[in-house]
């Protein structure tokens, strides 16, 4: 299981438009604890397994990193929640020449 800390800075590298766990910034989660993942990190604690977190709309996510370089996953909106409508998430992700993640997602319509 992920620590809260590593997750929320999993979803703040990864996601970089979703606040990880209620931090609004990088620097937050930076200072709250959480620290950068390597690109070896990333593949070893990351891809192929399920991350799950909040969403920017206070929904959650659930999304895997798959090692072909794509995302899959769902979401949530909280005004659903109550009606159990999932939307499906998918998109592409890769390492920069620095070792960054960056991706792409598409929600909905998938």
């Amino acid at each position: 299981m992920l620590r809260p800390a590593r997750l929320a800075i999993i979803l703040g590298l990864a996601l970089v438009a979703v606040p990880a766990a209620g931090q609004e910034t990088l620097g937050a989660v930076l200072d709250a604890g959480g620290k950068r993942m390597s690109a070896k990190e990333f593949e070893t604690e990351i891809v192929q397994r399920v991350v799950v977190g909040p969403a920017a709309t206070g929904g959650e996510l659930e999304v895997m990193y798959v090692s072909n370089g794509s995302i899959s996953g769902n979401g949530i909106h909280p005004s659903y929640a109550s009606q159990n409508l999932v939307t499906g998430i998918g998109g592409r992700w890769k390492f920069d020449e620095a070792g960054r993640v960056c991706s792409s997602m598409r929600v909905g319509g998938v």
